[in-house]
């Protein structure tokens, strides 16, 4: 993992966990309608089955970053990928705590429900229930992924902390590497003695 990705990682949780915030405060506002209005028992179905998908989509953004790729898309890998983010590994330390853990599977399984059924065969019980316990299930989500993003940012600092850096050198170090060359007048200085002495030896040639 280069401490480039591991930063990266940590901005795109924060952008999520941005969204997320928006849309968990949207439902707080839909659940007071619920009981008067359908459309608003279908958008708020509709919130709910957006909340989980961005939390899949944070869970995924690490398995790609830390793990190399995403998880095995056989049957039931959605619950699987959350399963396994509540445990540490080799790579990782745990990304949620199981009572979160626990608590997002039900808004997995509503999720699964809302793209199974029309929009007429929805029922309010559910979804206000869903709508209440978020308020609670958010704050810890957010606790966790916040806690999480410690550690790539703590990683990506001992990477290029340990990372060897090019030494550069410095103009008198490159001088004392390289042959010494005299000093310009005194080049200058030789370059006439020698000339001089040359047209010497040609005089004395023709005498």
């Amino acid at each position: 993992m280069q401490a480039a990705d591991l930063l990266e990682l940590r901005d795109d949780l924060s952008r999520e966990c941005s969204r997320l915030h928006k849309l968990v405060s949207g439902l707080s506002d839909l659940g007071q309608r619920l009981e008067h209005s359908a459309d608003a028992v279908e958008a708020s179905a509709l919130r709910l089955h957006s909340f989980y998908t961005g939390v899949e989509r944070m869970l995924l953004l690490i398995s790609r970053v830390v793990n190399g790729g995403t998880p095995a898309q056989g049957e039931g890998w959605h619950r699987r990928l959350l399963e396994r983010m509540a445990m540490a590994t080799d790579t990782r330390p745990a990304v949620l705590n199981d009572a979160t853990q626990v608590e997002l599977q039900e808004y997995l399984r509503f999720r699964h429900l809302v793209r199974n059924l029309y929009a007429d065969e929805l029922r309010l019980e559910p979804i206000q229930r869903l709508i209440e316990q978020l308020q609670h299930t958010w704050p810890k989500l957010d606790a966790d992924i916040t806690g999480f993003q410690r550690w790539p940012t703590s990683i990506a600092r001992e990477t290029r902390a340990n990372t060897p850096q090019r030494s550069d050198y410095t103009i008198s170090q490159v001088d004392e590497a390289l042959p010494q060359r005299p000093s310009g007048s005194r080049h200058r200085a030789d370059l006439v003695s020698t000339t001089a002495q040359e047209n010497q030896a040609t005089s004395s040639d023709r005498g």
